[in-house]
């Protein structure tokens, strides 16, 4: 696993983030594969999808890991919100029911409980495990994203 951070990269096929993550304006719960997915493709509303997809990146996208650690080949999403210093969140969501207790998943909730952020990993299924380490900031951002973005609902929040 590399923690080099490289240009921003194109999802190309990959579509995990449209099975893991929820998006209220599609009425898609997390965890169910989006309507207008074409698995492998893309999405097939791409030029009117909701401006939270628009938005949205993963860390790998954003130049975090090797091609071999891509979420549709490992089935886990990575996503960071805010930065170590004014307060972030570190998330990781399984595609799939044990992925997190691979060797690299488990890597990948190391990494960031080693990190002075909020750290959110979500196995498929089950509630989110949050943890806040001690003397973290948490910026308004993170707590907007937690509270309102992806990947749970309100009513779905710890």
């Amino acid at each position: 696993m590399s923690d080099t951070i490289t240009t921003r990269r194109s999802c190309g096929g990959c579509t995990t983030c449209c099975k893991t993550l929820g998006v209220d304006a599609l009425d898609k719960k997390e965890g169910e594969e989006c309507r207008y997915c074409d698995t492998g493709k893309g999405c097939k509303i791409y030029a009117s999808r909701p401006q939270i997809c628009i938005n949205y990146a993963c860390d790998w996208l954003n130049g975090a890991g090797t091609e071999d650690e891509r979420p549709d080949k490992t089935g886990i999403v990575v996503t960071r919100v805010g930065n170590r210093t004014t307060g972030g969140l570190y998330q990781i969501v399984e595609s799939e029911p044990g992925l997190l207790a691979s060797p690299y998943g488990k890597r990948l909730v190391n990494k960031g409980l080693a990190l002075p952020m909020v750290v959110c990993y979500c196995e498929k299924g089950e509630p989110p495990h949050l943890i806040i380490p001690s003397g973290a900031i948490v910026h308004r951002r993170v707590l907007r994203f937690m509270m309102n973005g992806m990947p749970y609902r309100n009513e779905d929040r710890v």
